[in-house]
């Protein structure tokens, strides 16, 4: 954690591309940790229903662009992933609501294994879920989208005139898990030889005035640094990330894509 953090501030100290002119920009977070016991995504060898906080999981929303533009909404949430169903559903109501194109509204999932399983997304947990674990697996579900629709609507809200600048830095601590063997997938481990991403794409938003509002960054690593014997809530490394550059930045919103 500690070390994509410190890529991020070397991103902030290289060359950065920025936007021509100001352009409306707006950013909220919304916390979306369960309150009551649930299933967590990820590993199958887990077994109960988890019910204690390691880290707080959060929705967060960039809306970029005026009404007369049509804005585009980007959201990142702490889940393994969301399923298309709910993706359309929100965006629907979003174009109902405030004539978003659903084109212009995308969700990116951090890919963490200590979220609430979601229906549509963990289909054996899900099936093999007591009918309270099901029940409550269902209430998060419909819950998550709530808040997704709350913090894009917030964000849209929450425009104003400021600055977007971007640039690409590099952090070296994901790695190719596929172990092969003459060829063939021989289970999971490091590949020293496999394919890796390690570029940081890093978005900054700044207000009018250069302070900084907001810090997107995209980084291809599955949040799995914690194993199937560890049952607690939490964001992983890209929780921690966030959590990182928020208490470093007071007031900003820190958000963490991990790509396709």
């Amino acid at each position: 954690m500690t070390r994509i953090v410190v890529g991020i501030l070397v991103v902030w100290s290289s060359a950065l591309m920025a936007s021509a002119e100001p352009t409306m920009v707006g950013l909220a977070r919304r916390d979306v940790t369960p309150s009551f016991p649930v299933r967590l995504s990820g590993y199958n060898n887990r077994s109960s229903e988890a019910s204690d906080v390691e880290q707080r999981l959060w929705a967060k929303a960039l809306a970029i662009g005026s009404d007369a533009d049509g804005p585009a909404i980007l959201v990142t949430v702490d889940n393994l992933g969301v399923p298309a169903t709910m993706t359309a559903e929100i965006a629907s109501r979003l174009a109902a609501s405030h004539g978003i194109r659903p084109e212009r509204f995308a969700i990116c999932a951090s890919h963490t294994h200590c979220g609430p399983v979601l229906i549509g997304v963990a289909p054996l947990i899900v099936r093999d879920a007591k009918p309270e674990e099901l029940r409550h697996i269902e209430q998060y579900t419909a819950d998550l989208a709530a808040a997704i629709e709350q913090v894009a609507v917030a964000a849209l809200a929450d425009r104003k005139p400021g600055m977007l600048s971007w640039a690409t830095g590099e952090v070296k601590f994901a790695a190719n898990r596929r172990v092969l063997k003459q060829g063939a997938w021989a289970g999971f481990g490091t590949a020293p030889a496999g394919p890796v991403d390690h570029r940081l794409p890093t978005l900054r938003v700044t207000d009018a005035d250069g302070k900084l509002r907001g810090v997107l960054v995209n980084y291809a690593c599955h949040c799995t640094t914690l194993g199937g014997d560890f049952n607690r809530i939490g964001g992983d490394w890209a929780g921690y990330a966030q959590e990182f550059i928020e208490r470093d930045h007071p007031g900003t919103v820190a958000m963490v894509a991990i790509g396709c």
